[in-house]
């Protein structure tokens, strides 16, 4: 991955998590479920700076390393897209447009993997790299702009603010603020 596209999806994350459902749930089922949620977005985040790593400074650049990280890239996006189904339906208000918002998002993320994982199957030679690592570049961004867009749907399901304050409280959201 280059630096720059997972600069842009750790900025991405950084904007904050939101997320909301029907109506009667308590602040600490929301914060908890937020922290749930963002603990998710850690994990992924992590794991694509680690594949990221793997190509600093243009090192390690061939059609075998650049499948291996396709690979790793597609298993991170199928522990997150996991992760996120395993929460289960978001607490109060709004739940069932917020569940929809993220598994959407879900959708969205897979599809992107299967892609990146398309556009370094066929590589050859050293321009066929240097074209796959900049779909996989491309790909990224758009998964970066997908969760986004989802967030922002999140934060505005709520009205109140209880999502908004429960993922301010969110010890993982704050984590993924911080990096």
């Amino acid at each position: 991955m280059a630096p720059a596209a997972l600069a842009a999806v750790v900025l991405v994350l950084a904007t904050g998590c939101g997320s909301s459902s029907d109506n009667t749930s308590s602040a600490s089922d929301r914060t908890q479920w937020a922290n749930d949620a963002c603990g998710a977005f850690v994990t992924w985040q992590s794991d694509l700076k680690s594949v990221g790593n793997q190509f600093k400074n243009g090192q390690n650049l061939s059609k075998s390393s650049l499948q291996s990280a396709a690979g790793q890239v597609e298993s991170a996006t199928e522990t997150l897209v996991d992760s996120l189904k395993g929460l289960g339906k978001p607490p109060s208000p709004a739940a069932d447009e917020a569940k929809n918002a993220v598994d959407e998002l879900g959708t969205e993320l897979s599809d992107g993997a299967d892609k990146i994982k398309s556009e370094t199957e066929d590589v050859s030679g050293a321009q066929g790299v240097v074209t796959a690592v900049s779909g996989v570049t491309g790909t990224v961004s758009n998964m970066a702009g997908e969760i986004n867009s989802t967030l922002t749907k999140l934060q505005s399901i709520d009205s109140k603010g209880d999502w908004k304050q429960a993922f301010s409280s969110a010890q993982s959201c704050k984590t993924l603020k911080g990096s």
